[in-house]
């Protein structure tokens, strides 16, 4: 079970000019100038390995949004990562080269760990909007090899827990369940260029609702009640259908938020988001 919690201390963000956070900035993944990561490296015992995966309708967004939450991250003993992505702007990069990327960045950050000689399976998984999407749909696909392209590392990913702010989860049902500017981004990431029967398996390849399973890690669901981008039915829906297959999933709706509201940020009105979100990080990398 998971456990909410709406009042906690949150931990600050580091200053930059303290010195105590080491950062090390776009370590490659792969060859393609996207293809790079931010990690910070904790200066307190290790908890786990965190990678963050950033929003923006898969088209648009970048890692140095949460450098700073990565350098709070680490501040209390996670190693935090922060990944770029190949956008879908063209057809080359259309789904599912962003998944694929993703896993592919994830398997250098727990690689970067093990280096360290720490337990690079101890890893938990967050994104926000889009991020979010990527982020459920690593956790449902983690012994599926058939996104990973030419990745450099390969192998199964087993995340501990997946955290998903605000996330676009029915992307088979976009145009009869999306606001317009959704729909749109759902369009340019499938790039469907077949008839209907090309357009319902892409977008069903591409929905983490019809990929749970018992194996799943624990998933914690982020949304605000007033998202005018993506529905909260999005994480209503996908956490009972977790919760019919007996993975451990919790909703935290926030009452009057809309979309795009802080990742691990301070704000009273999203504080048992954040003190959720990080009660959920200690018990799953425990």
């Amino acid at each position: 079970m998971i456990r909410r919690v709406d009042q906690c201390v949150v931990p600050p963000v580091p200053a930059e000019d303290g010195g105590t956070i080491d950062v090390q900035f776009d370590v490659r993944y792969g060859p393609d100038e996207r293809q790079v990561l931010d990690v910070a490296w904790p200066n307190v015992p290790f908890k786990g390995l965190v990678v963050i995966v950033h929003g923006g309708g898969w088209t648009a967004g970048a890692k140095k949004l949460f450098v700073p939450t990565i350098r709070q991250l680490a501040s209390i003993g996670y190693v935090g990562v922060t990944v770029n992505y190949r956008l879908a702007r063209s057809q080359a990069n259309a789904h599912p080269v962003g998944l694929g990327d993703v896993r592919c960045a994830i398997r250098e950050a727990q690689a970067q760990v093990a280096l360290r000689k720490l337990d690079a399976d101890k890893l938990v998984i967050v994104g926000a909007s889009a991020g979010g999407h990527l982020a459920a749909m690593v956790g449902v696909h983690g012994d599926d090899p058939s996104s990973d392209g030419a990745c450099v590392r390969k192998g199964p990913i087993h995340p501990r827990g997946v955290i998903a702010y605000y996330a676009p989860l029915e992307l088979d049902r976009a145009h009869d369940h999306y606001p317009p500017k959704m729909v749109q981004a759902v369009d340019e990431l499938l790039r469907v260029d077949g008839g209907p029967e090309d357009c319902d398996k892409r977008a069903r390849s591409a929905t983490p609702n019809h990929f749970v399973d018992s194996t799943d890690a624990p998933v914690l669901l982020l949304h605000g009640s007033d998202d005018r981008v993506v529905p909260a039915s999005d994480s209503r829906a996908f956490s009972l259908l977790l919760e019919g297959a007996g993975v451990a999933t919790l909703v935290v709706e926030l009452p009057g938020q809309d979309h795009g509201f802080a990742v691990f940020g301070k704000k009273e009105s999203i504080r048992p988001a954040t003190c959720t979100a990080l009660a959920f990080l200690d018990d799953v990398l425990r």
